[in-house]
């Protein structure tokens, strides 16, 4: 264990921080733990001897002052947390994918409205594309940010299938297809109904 005072920093099997996280840009963890096999950098919180339903908790927040126990509101599309995976590419950590926790609304007291977004890095990229949403309200986007419809799944590329359910009995299966601005509706494999 090392406790760098000077700059308020933590560090578990070595003595400074890595400063090439997110392809190189200037984001230094305050704690971090090094390790040289999957079983030396792990973290783990447990609960044991409560009888009751609370667990461990991981909390992350924000607040738009710079003085510690200051609670200044924060603003529609602030980040309040994110979880990053990244990997290197021989010369830094590239993010791979993210969940990130981000206002979805306007705040206030005891208000305090938030998103959930799922972003993956596409191949030959080094930053990560949002790919699905879990607005405030509740509805579910894939491929879309608009917040106007319970389930939505959009394909930008035009391709032929946007979804596709189906169940272990063979005899059902549904495709939802556009295609020249229609929408198709496929069952059993035979019967198509446009609209």
């Amino acid at each position: 264990l090392f406790i760098d005072g000077g700059n308020d920093n933590v560090f578990i099997n070595k003595s400074s921080a890595t400063a090439n996280w997110f392809n190189g840009n200037s984001i230094v963890p305050s704690v971090e733990i090094f390790g040289t096999a999957n079983t030396s950098n792990r973290m783990t919180a447990l609960t044991y001897g409560s009888a009751d339903s609370g667990a461990a908790i991981l909390a992350m927040g924000k607040s738009r002052s710079a003085t510690p126990d200051n609670y200044t509101i924060i603003q529609d599309d602030d980040q309040m947390g994110i979880i990053s995976f990244q990997g290197t590419d021989g010369t830094h950590f590239l993010e791979g994918a993210s969940i990130r926790a981000d206002i979805d609304g306007t705040p206030g007291a005891n208000d305090m409205p938030g998103r959930l977004e799922f972003h993956t890095t596409a191949d030959g990229a080094d930053s990560g594309t949002e790919r699905m949403r879990i607005h405030a309200s509740g509805n579910v986007e894939i491929g879309s940010t608009d917040d106007n419809i319970k389930f939505k799944a959009s394909d930008s590329t035009q391709s032929l299938t946007v979804a596709r359910f189906s169940n272990t009995n063979a005899s059902f299966d549904g495709i939802v297809n556009t295609l020249n601005f229609s929408v198709g509706l496929l069952l059993h494999g035979c019967k198509e109904i446009f609209v």
